[in-house]
């Protein structure tokens, strides 16, 4: 399998994966929750305790459950996420050996820019889109990177040792993802000094709607963000965005990665979407989808189910 096919297909397996383990009841209950849904009630609120385990199976679930993390090191997704990208930008300027690697296991086709019958049309992205959509994801890692250190408050909370793990991984693998898809025009690209200024182009009008979807979910992810930190802790979020949702900050993040599936979407095959950033996506939906449910089941013990009334979960209308 070439590196596009297997990075799809690592994204649709995790996502199943985390479909089968939010639904599976011994599993949901250790590994799903992070976050405030992840965090004992306080007393004066009733909480559904599980049994005690006494299974040999039970028992090795609860202990590799209890290998945790401190939550501040989410912190650490960003970081990765921006280094990952300075190094594939210093790759692919240079067409360094590990790109010149990674390339050489794209099927032939692709690699040349043309399509799988021999007509010559491009069907990757074009070197434009890969750096419009490089520095959109700069961005975000920067801003988000900025977050976790200046508003985000500092809490005592953790979370279990795998969804690190799965962070860590979703972010080196994005960054590769975003550009994989252009590697032909990377390698008839000369990134000479002298002629750079032919990275930037005019941006078609999918260009120009991702990046205002880009925008819009930028802004109001960091509003929604700004606004939680204020609260005190085991509040109930009220007022812009929180009003119909529980978890606005999870819609404007999979609306940001939607915007970057349009911005990467290659051009001539009359692909709406980049079809490994959207495998992207769907892991991003299924894995903070699950989350939000999580988040409505504390939000119920904790304030009863009339605080998530009328409220969806992420996604307007929908979910």
């Amino acid at each position: 399998m070439d590196p596009i096919t297997v990075i799809r297909y690592a994204f649709l397996f995790n996502s199943a994966a985390i479909i089968v383990a939010k639904y599976t009841p011994a599993l949901s209950r250790r590994f799903i929750a992070y976050g405030v849904s992840a965090e004992p009630i306080p007393e004066g609120y009733k909480e559904k305790r599980p049994p005690p385990s006494d299974t040999p199976v039970s028992q090795f679930l609860d202990a590799a459950a209890e290998t945790k993390t401190p939550h501040s090191w989410f912190t650490h997704f960003y970081y990765v996420c921006f280094a990952c990208n300075l190094f594939w930008a210093w790759q692919i300027v240079t067409h360094g050996s590990v790109y010149q690697l990674l390339s050489s296991y794209i099927t032939p086709a692709a690699a040349a820019g043309v399509s799988e019958n021999g007509r010559k049309e491009v069907v990757g992205q074009t070197i434009h889109q890969v750096v419009l959509t490089w520095l959109c994801f700069m961005i975000q890692a920067s801003r988000r990177i900025y977050e976790c250190l200046y508003i985000q408050k500092p809490g005592a909370s953790k979370m279990w040792v795998g969804h690190y793990a799965i962070g860590i991984w979703f972010y080196l693998t994005m960054s590769i993802a975003i550009w994989i898809e252009g590697t032909a025009a990377i390698n008839k690209f000369n990134f000479t000094p002298m002629n750079l200024y032919n990275l930037v182009g005019p941006p078609s009008l999918k260009s120009l709607f991702g990046i205002i979807l880009f925008l819009l979910g930028s802004g109001i992810q960091h509003d929604t963000h700004v606004y939680l930190a204020t609260l005190k802790k085991y509040t109930l979020p009220t007022g812009p965005f929180f009003d119909s949702l529980l978890c606005p900050h999870y819609a404007a993040e999979c609306l940001i990665y939607l915007a970057l599936s349009l911005l990467s979407a290659p051009r001539g095959v009359g692909m709406p979407v980049n079809g490994t950033v959207l495998a992207g996506l769907v892991f991003v939906v299924v894995n903070l989808g699950c989350s939000s449910l999580s988040t409505r089941e504390w939000y119920i013990q904790k304030f009863g189910r009339h605080s998530v009334e009328h409220r969806y979960n992420m996604i307007p209308w929908l979910f």
